[in-house]
């Protein structure tokens, strides 16, 4: 990591702002990053910002903020987000989020401006509200998880990441994985009672957005104290297209092969491996246990 502009602005009495930035997120341009720094500096308080250089960091950031710290602020994508969220001492501390990712799910979810002054005052106003957190034992997620062809994406899509992404960065793991995933079975349990050992996707949401345009889960809110898990059958990458396909007419729930159910904790399980992704980001394999931590989390949002 790379400490710069330590204790840039006028402190406050109250505590410091601490700025986690992802110089290669998707959005993170240079005169956007110089006007992020401007405008957080003018507000009456201390900032200290960190830039990330490799996966971990924004994590490790987290863990050793300053005691003083009043509000984390993230500028990056959901990634980065859900590492300082894994990384926090204390959710007690109000996270802040500057869009600056490639999908930016939870900004849209949250209604954060993607305007960065907008964004920005949003935080120097203090406002926040609780919303729930998806814990495992492997990390924890605030808006997306899943298990099976999403997640061979999201490792597929890691292993080739270099520098910047856009959404077309995204195309040769979808196809790679299209081509190859052998689409496993997976057993699923909603709050300890088995509902199918024949699905071969499952999302798992504390968010309606799955990414982009996508709308897996329509009645999912981010602090009802409940998971929405949608399930899929098929175990081909065209029918599975389809289906997220439909979702652009939000009307995905209709077609067969496709449930949606909600629970406050999912169990996945397979004989075979089958790749985990918690908001984007690759986590092993299963099986694994999700979990909702009702109003965990204080997130700035309007």
């Amino acid at each position: 990591m790379d400490l710069m502009n330590r204790d840039v602005g006028a402190g406050y009495t109250k505590g410091r702002a601490l700025l986690i930035l992802n110089p290669i997120a998707g959005m993170a341009k240079s005169r956007a990053v110089d006007r992020l720094i401007k405008t957080l500096s003018e507000a009456p308080r201390t900032l200290t910002v960190l830039r990330t250089e490799k996966a971990g960091d924004a994590r490790r950031a987290a863990a050793e903020a300053p005691e003083d710290t009043a509000v984390v602020i993230v500028a990056g994508g959901d990634g980065t987000i859900n590492e300082v969220i894994c990384g926090m001492r204390s959710l007690e501390i109000p996270l802040g989020i500057i869009p600056f990712g490639t999908g930016n799910l939870l900004a849209g979810e949250f209604k954060i401006p993607h305007n960065i002054e907008k964004a920005c005052r949003l935080i120097q106003e203090g406002r926040w509200r609780r919303v729930d957190l998806g814990w495992t034992e492997r990390g924890s997620f605030l808006a997306v998880a899943g298990a099976g062809f999403d997640a061979a994406v999201v490792h597929r899509f890691a292993r080739l990441r270099r520098g910047n992404v856009n959404f077309a960065s995204y195309l040769q793991p979808i196809v790679e994985t299209m081509v190859s995933y052998p689409f496993p079975r997976i057993t699923v349990e909603l709050d300890g009672h088995t509902v199918t050992d024949g699905a071969t996707a499952v999302v798992v949401a504390n968010t309606r957005r799955y990414g982009g345009p996508f709308v897996l889960t329509p009645g999912a809110k981010p602090d009802d104290g409940l998971l929405d898990v949608c399930l899929f059958d098929s175990a081909n990458a065209g029918v599975y297209s389809a289906h997220m396909a439909a979702t652009l007419l939000q009307s995905g729930q209709k077609l067969p092969g496709m449930w949606v159910f909600q629970a406050k904790s999912v169990r996945c399980s397979s004989e075979k491996p089958v790749p985990v992704q918690l908001d984007g980001d690759p986590r092993g394999h299963l099986p694994i246990t999700f979990e909702i931590r009702p109003s965990a989390v204080k997130l700035v949002a309007p």
